[in-house]
């Protein structure tokens, strides 16, 4: 089987939509000024995933900074929503759903969900 196009960067199409969706600032790393810029979502491809003929399964974990436990979950439903709506990809499945994980700078709450993203070369 020939493919042609080469696959999405799951990382890069992200970014740009979920600071759409969402108004919240997106990286790829967590920033080093992460109490002046959160509340943020940080977007990473994680290993797993799978292929199959000419499509592809790619894991990403959504971080969500910010400064309260109220405002970690309403960034959260707005990247549930988001992810929900999203086209961008053949499939989008949530895998994990987003939970409280403790971070060492106590100023800050964060909450990580993974997501499977199926896609097709473009």
């Amino acid at each position: 089987m020939n493919v042609y196009g080469v696959w999405p960067n799951v990382e890069k199409v992200l970014l740009g939509y979920l600071k759409q969706e969402t108004g919240a600032a997106t990286y790829t790393e967590t920033p080093s000024n992460l109490e002046t810029v959160a509340p943020c979502i940080v977007v990473e491809r994680i290993p797993g995933g799978f292929g199959r003929d000419y499509e592809k399964t790619f894991h990403v974990d959504l971080t969500v900074f910010a400064k309260t436990r109220g405002s970690v979950w309403d960034l959260v439903q707005k990247v549930e929503v988001a992810m929900v709506r999203c086209n961008l990809f053949d499939q989008v499945r949530e895998s994990d759903s987003f939970g409280n994980v403790a971070y060492s700078n106590t100023a800050l709450r964060r909450a990580v969900g993974t997501y499977e993203l199926d896609a097709r070369p473009q």
